[in-house]
């Protein structure tokens, strides 16, 4: 079961614990170089964002309404 806290810090098997914003950003960022589709990218970042969605409750929603990078970006 050690790999179920992976999809909440991708950082995990490099011994970091960063807060979410910046794998966000960073996830983001490999986007630019590897794009994917969208609805893959939301996906990926409600299982980031698991337990900030808890507190920032609008984020699904604002996240639905994404309609390219640029707009999750910011």
């Amino acid at each position: 079961m050690r790999a179920e806290g992976n999809p909440y810090n991708l950082a995990l098997f490099e011994g970091r614990s960063p807060v979410v914003w910046e794998l966000a950003r960073e996830y983001l960022d490999i986007l630019q170089e590897h794009p994917w589709p969208l609805s893959c990218v939301g996906a990926h970042l409600f299982k980031l964002w698991h337990h900030s969605l808890q507190v920032h409750q609008q984020l699904p929603e604002e996240l639905a309404e994404m309609k390219n990078l640029e707009d999750v970006a910011a």
